[in-house]
């Protein structure tokens, strides 16, 4: 926390009371051993107006993962596992378009249209599959492994599944998003009302990405379930779409200008665990876009919501102590 200093004893004597919070260092702490299971609940609304007509999607995905650290090799490397356990999906489209999906019981799947299948396709890929994080003796991630092998599962179920996922599942965009996840409470001793700001990028398919420069300030602790977690709030202070010129998608997007009309969020961390307990943010863009729509170009007005969270599901466990 910078401050001036005025020379003034009066001064000193109001601004010194502030350097004696005490300070807290957030740090992850990778535990050998150690397995957490994860929900991660993702909601998206959006109405895209084009030539006056308002285009509503809502979806709700729900992804359970375990995170399980392995044993640490003499080289000092530590892999820490990724598996995706089930998805549940509901997609409102434009058109009156419906599917819904749940890996538990994929007889049951809705779809309301055939050209979705690509979507359960997809789904289905993922579940069961993962990646492992390797971490150096410094706990910095030095690559992603075993990701290829959800891309090549979806291509035996759909060659255009595996398309559609290959920018999700490449080992450049897992380790830049897992370096994100780590940084946001790698920021050593803080106090309160000390904040930080970092630029993220978010994938959301199909090569489109939002960049986000968000501020994090740390807030203190706060008791949830008995128990004390360190408190930082998250606002999205700006964001701007981007879409890869190769994407396979069929409405290209020659640039869009968003702002943030409101943001919120929080993360909370389990200090002497070492790892974040839940995450959550909700951000609402809106903006102008430049679509092409099979050669033709149509001005558009974008309206996007993401309301997404992790949270832990239980305490986390050691291997050897799993049933």
């Amino acid at each position: 926390m910078n401050r001036r200093i005025f020379g003034t004893v009066v001064a000193a004597v109001f601004v010194a009371p502030s350097f004696c919070w005490a300070q807290v260092e957030l740090k992850f702490k990778h535990v050998e051993g150690r397995e957490r299971e994860l929900r991660q609940v993702v909601k998206t609304d959006q109405i895209l107006t084009i030539n006056g007509m308002d285009l509503t999607t809502k979806v709700e995905q729900v992804v359970t993962m375990t995170v399980g650290t392995g044993k640490r090799e003499a080289d000092g490397k530590l892999p820490v596992r990724v598996t995706f356990n089930a998805i549940q999906q509901d997609m409102d489209l434009p058109g009156g378009l419906k599917f819904t999906f749940d890996s538990k019981h994929p007889e049951d799947a809705k779809v309301s249209n055939p050209a979705l299948d690509i979507i359960k396709d997809i789904d289905k890929a993922i579940v069961g599959g993962g990646y492992t994080i390797l971490l150096d003796k410094d706990d910095r991630v030095t690559s992603i492994e075993g990701a290829e092998a959800v891309v090549s599962k979806a291509g035996e179920i759909n060659p255009k599944a595996a398309e559609a996922i290959k920018k999700q599942f490449d080992p450049a965009t897992l380790k830049r998003g897992t370096e994100q996840e780590y940084a946001v409470v790698e920021r050593g001793l803080v106090r309160p009302g000390d904040t930080w700001e970092r630029t993220e990028v978010e994938e959301i398919g199909q090569g489109q990405t939002i960049t986000y420069k968000r501020k994090y300030e740390y807030l203190g602790t706060v008791k949830r379930n008995d128990k004390e977690y360190d408190r930082i709030g998250v606002k999205a202070l700006d964001a701007s779409y981007a879409m890869d010129p190769a994407s396979d998608n069929p409405v290209k997007v020659a640039n869009g200008d968003l702002k943030v009309e409101s943001t919120e969020g929080e993360v909370l961390f389990d200090r002497a665990g070492g790892y974040v307990y839940e995450t959550r943010a909700k951000d609402r863009l809106k903006g102008k876009l430049a679509l092409t729509i099979n050669g033709m170009e149509f001005p558009a007005d974008l309206d996007l919501t993401f309301d997404q969270s992790t949270s832990l599901a239980g305490e986390p466990k050691r291997v050897d102590e799993k049933k």
